[in-house]
């Protein structure tokens, strides 16, 4: 996970939601995560189906200060790492530090 989703084609995986608040960075992160780490496995799914509930966390301030959306239960503090790094990665340092 080290590369994230530079290591895919926006062109060869699922189409990302609608309009234009995930980037394709962000989006391949996503697929990354769902394709190398069983937890998320249904990453994508989730942020179509909730794409509302994501969207807002993601334009959030400080989201690593929120609960992730449909996967916050499940998360130990590596995994909420993870995700935070692919979907909002200027909060990476932030919440590397919450790890540590």
């Amino acid at each position: 996970y080290v590369k994230g989703g530079a290591s895919l084609d926006i062109t060869s995986v699922r189409k990302k939601p609608n309009g234009n608040w995930i980037t394709d960075t962000n989006w391949l992160n996503a697929i990354q995560l769902s394709q190398t780490i069983s937890l998320f496995k249904d990453l994508p799914e989730s942020i179509i189906r909730g794409e509302s509930q994501w969207k807002g966390w993601s334009d959030l301030e400080a989201p690593e200060a929120q609960r992730v959306p449909d996967f916050e239960d499940r998360l130990d503090k590596m995994h909420r790492m993870l995700v935070i790094r692919g979907l909002r990665s200027d909060r990476t340092m932030i919440v590397t530090k919450e790890y540590i």
